[in-house]
């Protein structure tokens, strides 16, 4: 007996439905497709406003900030040139002058407390003082410390290094309170430690003592990375 053989026949109906089918999914997937890249790309678009808003607010702040500091500098300027160019200086010297009071303020200043660990120039104008006192100098300073100038930051806060001295001289009664007197005027902090006075036909006196010097303080320009 001969097998039965089935024939498969789709209707015209089956095959437009066959065919929405077909075109429903593509459209779906397009839809998805689009849906998903407008999610990205919304975003994509959000985050770049708010670093945008970031970026604007970060110029707005730095813009304040300089005009403050402009402002701050011509103060500081006036101030400075106010300071400097008196007629009399902080020592009551004048500005102009050349002798031992005499001079602008801010070179007063800046020999008062050295920006620098410069042993030769301190042992110089410890030389100075004592010849222009008339003073018979025996011994003056001692071994230079290198590992001084090392020792402060240059950022941050800075507090001044203090550098031991000491020099011997020989005098008279007189001269020995005239040194002291010209130790404690002196422009550049100068602390007696020790004194130690051996009296013979003249006075010979030994000073141990300490001043002080500050490294410069440095100001760096940076960048800010907006993220």
């Amino acid at each position: 007996m001969p097998d039965k053989v089935s024939h498969s026949h789709k209707s015209v109906k089956h095959e437009i439905i066959d065919r929405t089918n077909q075109t429903m999914v593509i459209a779906v997937g397009i839809a998805t497709f689009i849906f998903i890249f407008s999610l990205f790309a919304v975003k994509s678009l959000i985050s770049q406003s708010l670093y945008q808003n970031r970026v604007i607010s970060a110029k707005e702040k730095t813009l304040a900030q300089i005009k403050t500091d402009k402002k701050t500098v011509e103060e500081l300027k006036s101030s400075y040139e106010t300071f400097n160019k008196s007629g009399m200086n902080i020592l009551g010297g004048s500005t102009d002058g050349s002798g031992p009071l005499d001079g602008e303020n801010a070179k007063l200043i800046l020999d008062a407390l050295p920006n620098k660990y410069d042993y030769p120039a301190l042992s110089s104008s410890f030389e100075k003082i004592l010849k222009d006192g008339g003073y018979t100098i025996g011994s003056i300073g001692g071994k230079e410390d290198s590992s001084l100038a090392s020792m402060a930051p240059t950022s941050g806060n800075i507090t001044p290094i203090e550098i031991p001295y000491s020099f011997t001289v020989t005098t008279d009664v007189s001269g020995i309170k005239r040194l002291l007197s010209t130790l404690e005027r002196s422009i550049r902090p100068m602390y007696v430690d020790t004194m130690q006075i051996q009296v013979g036909d003249t006075i010979q006196a030994r000073v141990s003592l300490h001043t002080y010097f500050t490294q410069e303080k440095t100001f760096q320009l940076g960048s800010k990375e907006i993220k």
